[in-house]
């Protein structure tokens, strides 16, 4: 017996194991006790007198739930639509409404503080503020001049210190000379 080969086999675990079902994925406890809770909550469910399916009207059955859907997203759009509409209506109400130069002269005046304000500007104030009247947002504008949204403020402060002294100065000169 000593030459003999003997054959070596090995035996699953769930083999070995005893109380289990569907090739040992589950304990034979478990089952039995999963099925006791179906049943103890699946009957008074069950009972309930209720329908899976969905009451319509009669004469919205002969359409398709893909039909019913566009139908209610076109209505959807439509009400946005509606919404800017009146939203823009508003809008240019306030915007006719908002007072106007009385005369001729403060309209001029306003053209050349903003024409001075321009001469006075540097470079880069001029471009950050182009940017910002085109809708660019401050992170936005320094990022198109490769500067820093920091410096970009900086620079936007310091054009409005200047605006300031212009508006000083220009009513200033107009008392004084209202004043002959």
């Amino acid at each position: 017996m000593k030459n003999e080969e003997r054959d070596i086999y090995t035996i699953p675990p769930n083999f070995i194991e005893g109380g289990t079902l569907m090739g040992g994925m589950f304990k034979t406890r478990n089952v039995i006790e999963a099925g006791i809770l179906a049943v103890l909550i699946g009957g008074p469910v069950l009972s309930l007198h209720f329908s899976l399916t969905v009451r319509t009207q009669p004469t919205l059955r002969q359409y398709a739930f893909s039909t019913i859907a566009w139908s209610a997203m076109r209505q959807s759009i439509a009400a946005f639509h509606r919404s800017e509409e009146r939203r823009k209506a508003a809008e240019c109400a306030f915007v006719e409404r908002l007072p106007m130069a009385t005369n001729a002269w403060d309209e001029l005046e306003r053209s050349l503080i903003l024409h001075d304000l321009a001469i006075a500007s540097s470079r880069e104030q001029y471009a950050v503020t182009r940017l910002r009247l085109q809708g660019y947002s401050i992170r936005e504008a320094a990022l198109a001049q490769g500067i820093s949204p920091k410096r970009a403020r900086k620079l936007l402060k310091e054009l409005y210190r200047v605006y300031l002294a212009l508006t000083t100065t220009a009513a200033d000169t107009a008392d004084t000379e209202g004043s002959f």
